[in-house]
């Protein structure tokens, strides 16, 4: 297990990606969860660290080398234009056991706590800054819709569950 975890909650900006719920917006919610999760990680004897808001991409990579942190944990909710997909997507470097590892721990933790019993998706993405750049195993999280009523009401908005 990682001893030093960045988490970097989404950085859309205010308003950007509009949420279902009045006033939402994907930045809103995923730094509470984000929050949630270092407290917990921290009970764990976990070092955490989690990027600033309003910093580009490339200097919240630089704050994750300079920490040193063993694993780097994008946190974001997904959108789409059907309002009844839903799913956990976990996206990494590559296919291999370091990351299959790292989606095996992570994976069922938020299955039984996503509700309707939906299976997290694998993708290998090279193409994300966050992804490619931090030198750390990095483990970037889609955690549901904020187009979706159910991922909404029932999760993405309840940080203490979807955090620990």
């Amino acid at each position: 297990m990682a001893k030093k975890v960045f988490l970097s909650p989404s950085d859309h900006g205010v308003g950007q990606n509009k949420c279902l719920h009045s006033g939402c917006y994907e930045d809103k919610h995923t730094r509470p969860i984000a929050e949630v999760c270092a407290k917990h990680l921290k009970n764990s004897g976990i070092e955490v660290m989690i990027g600033t808001a309003s910093q580009s991409l490339s200097k919240r990579c630089q704050d994750s080398d300079t920490f040193g942190a063993e694993l780097h944990v994008p946190i974001h909710t997904n959108a789409w234009s059907n309002p009844e997909l839903r799913y956990l997507m976990f996206m990494f470097y590559a296919d291999n056991a370091k990351y299959r590892k790292v989606f095996n721990t992570v994976a069922p933790e938020l299955e039984a706590v996503y509700p309707g019993n939906e299976k997290s998706v694998f993708a290998v993405r090279t193409d994300l800054t966050e992804v490619s750049w931090p030198k750390a195993l990095t483990m970037y999280c889609e955690l549901g819709f904020h187009t979706n009523q159910r991922d909404c009401d029932e999760f993405i908005h309840n940080p203490e569950v979807v955090g620990k």
